[in-house]
C-alpha cells in the first residue's frame, strides 16, 4: 500500500474504505488477506465489513505464494499431499501443539489421508487439537504440502459427526525451545522481506459513511 499504517476502525467499515486509508494498493493485480500472513484468510470482496475479529489487511501481488496457496482448492491440496509427501516428519518436529505435549502428529495425519489403512480413530481425532497456526505449511514442509489444510478438512468432518478429542497430554518436548522459528527467518520464508515496512499507529479513529 502507499502508506502502511496501524489504525483503529469501527466495526462495519468496509475493507475497501480501510484500504483507502492506507492510500490504496500499489501493485497492479493485488490479492488481499484478512489477518496475518500465517493464519489470515483470503478476501474475495473488499466490500466485506470489518468485524470484531478483523486484525489486519495484507495487500500482496496476486502472484505471491501466500495468495496462490490460499487460492488452492481442497482437491489440489490433497493431490499435492498424495503425490510428494516424503514422510520427513519436519511438520511434526516443528508443530507447536506437538511440542507442548499434545498427541497431534501432522505427518501421521497426512499419511492417514494418503493411505487409509494407516488411519486409526484416535489419530484422526487428534486433528481437533490443531490450532491452524500454519507453521507446518509455511515453515516446515520442504515440498509444499499443507498439513494444516488437511487438518482443517478433518476437523470439519469430525465436528459434523459431533466427535470430541479426549486424548492424553504428554510432557513438553525437551527440544521445544530449540525449535522456535526466528521472526526474521519467518519473514524471509514467507517471502515478505520486500514488503516488510513500519506501519505507524494513527490515533484518530475514522468515521463510517452511512
Amino acid at each position: 500500500v502507499a502508506r502502511p499504517l496501524t489504525v483503529t476502525v469501527p466495526i462495519g467499515m468496509s475493507l475497501r474504505e480501510v484500504l483507502a486509508l492506507a492510500g490504496g494498493a500499489t501493485v497492479d493485480d493485488p490479492g488481499f488477506i484478512n489477518g496475518g500472513p500465517m493464519m489470515g484468510g483470503l478476501i474475495t470482496s473488499l466490500d466485506s465489513p470489518v468485524t470484531k475479529t478483523t486484525g489486519g489487511l495484507l495487500v500482496l501481488p496476486k502472484s505471491h505464494p501466500l495468495i496462490q496457496r490460499r487460492m488452492q482448492d481442497e482437491r489440489t491440496v490433497l493431490s499435492v499431499a498424495r503425490t510428494v509427501c516424503e514422510q520427513c516428519r519436519l511438520c511434526t518436529d516443528l508443530c507447536p501443539r506437538h511440542l507442548i505435549g499434545h498427541e497431534l502428529s501432522p505427518h501421521l495425519l497426512v499419511r492417514a489421508v494418503n493411505f487409509h489403512q494407516a488411519a486409526t480413530p484416535q489419530l484422526l481425532l487428534s486433528a481437533l487439537t490443531c490450532s491452524e497456526c500454519n507453521v507446518c505449511e509455511s515453515v516446515a514442509c520442504p515440498v509444499g504440502i499443507s498439513p494444516m489444510r488437511i487438518n482443517r478438512m478433518l476437523k470439519r468432518e469430525l465436528r459434523a459427526q459431533n466427535q470430541r478429542y479426549e486424548g492424553p497430554l504428554y510432557p513438553a518436548d525437551e527440544m521445544a525451545k530449540y525449535r522456535l522459528v526466528p521472526v526474521k527467518r519467518l519473514i524471509a520464508k514467507l517471502g515478505l522481506s520486500p514488503w516488510y515496512q513500519e506501519a505507524p499507529l494513527v490515533e484518530d479513529e475514522p468515521a463510517v459513511e452511512t
